[in-house]
């Protein structure tokens, strides 16, 4: 005797299940929105502040290099800013950015034979950060000397180097770099070609310009996002970085470009390097491998010139923004304060 199947039943059952799923998804997506937009919460679980951050970081903020009202197209450097004013506007900020004639966040007085120049990519420019509270900014108010503000978002040192190019450099007295770790393939590609860039193409630039600016919110974009993270956690693809990994080759391509950077200077001017991440990932390992050649006496031209300075000392993770991975005004003051000891 067969057994009889109720296909009302099944399909009710089936659409009860459906459902639910449904209602699920929603109230995930509804509790990580909440947790997007009023980020003090994340400190409650703090799980949901990571897939927050992720979300954020990777679909959600507006990026100057990308903002067609901010940055320009530039044949040598990819982009540069784009001279006059701009608003970016993020979840943990509205910032006002007043750009000089040459496309640096800075006044035009400033590129009036600088006393001391500062290169570094979005951490140095100011990120989120009202002009006048940028480590630039306080240096210059805090030294009595013309500072310029050189530092453009997301440029690795080689750009640095060349848009350091451009600049009037007849009274420089310190050269400061923020160094970051991801300008390690730009610096790595730069050296490898001969000290030469590999610019993006107008048309790829543009491009990409276009797809940032048209993003749209998707249907469980939050929670799709979540359930991916748990399932990339529970394959082990979300491992933490191995802190104990040797970064020598990525500093010796630094150091490269450095030198490259000194022949254009001159040794009488110092340099004061650091190094910044996102979100307060910072280790004393740039400064070490320097501080260590320096007393090997394996620094070349760069031997009596350079400066260190260590950020994993100083920076804490209240110095960050909670979903963005930059540095607030404490944690540019924090640079500053670190900065005029080294110049006085």
């Amino acid at each position: 005797m067969g057994i009889k199947l109720d296909y009302r039943v099944i399909t009710k059952n089936i659409l009860q299940y459906v459902i639910i799923i449904l209602l699920t998804l929603f109230l995930l997506e509804l509790t990580l929105f909440a947790f997007l937009k009023y980020y003090n919460l994340n400190s409650i679980l703090p799980y949901f502040k990571s897939v927050s951050r992720s979300y954020y970081m990777s679909k959600d903020r507006n990026i100057i290099q990308f903002m067609p009202e901010c940055a320009k197209y530039d044949d040598e450097l990819t982009y540069t800013l784009k001279e006059g004013d701009c608003i970016i506007k993020n979840r943990e900020f509205e910032v006002k950015y007043d750009i000089n004639s040459l496309g640096l966040r800075d006044d035009e007085k400033s590129l009036d034979k600088p006393e001391i120049i500062v290169l570094g990519d979005s951490h140095a420019m100011g990120w989120g950060v009202a002009q006048d509270k940028t480590f630039a900014f306080l240096t210059e108010n805090n030294s009595n000397k013309n500072v310029l503000n050189a530092a453009i978002s997301s440029y690795g040192t080689a750009r640095e180097s060349l848009i350091l190019d451009r600049i009037d450099k007849s009274k420089l007295k310190y050269l400061i770099i923020q160094y970051c770790q991801n300008d390690y393939g730009e610096n790595k590609s730069f050296v490898n070609n001969d000290f030469k860039l590999n610019i993006t193409s107008e048309a790829e630039y543009q491009k990409t310009v276009n797809k940032h600016i048209n993003r749209k919110y998707k249907p469980f974009r939050f929670s799709s996002m979540l359930i991916r993270n748990i399932s990339r956690t529970m394959r082990g693809k979300n491992k933490v970085v191995d802190q104990a990994v040797d970064r020598s080759g990525e500093f010796n391509v630094l150091i490269e470009i450095l030198s490259n950077i000194s022949n254009k200077i001159g040794n009488d001017v110092k340099i004061i390097i650091f190094e910044t991440n996102g979100h307060n990932n910072n280790d004393s390992k740039l400064f070490d491998y320097i501080e260590t050649i320096k007393k090997e006496n394996k620094l070349g031209i760069l031997q009596d010139q350079i400066m260190t300075l260590d950020t994993s000392e100083i920076l804490t993770g209240t110095d960050y923004f909670i979903l963005d991975d930059h540095m607030n005004q404490n944690g540019h003051q924090k640079v500053a304060n670190e900065l005029l000891k080294l110049i006085q």
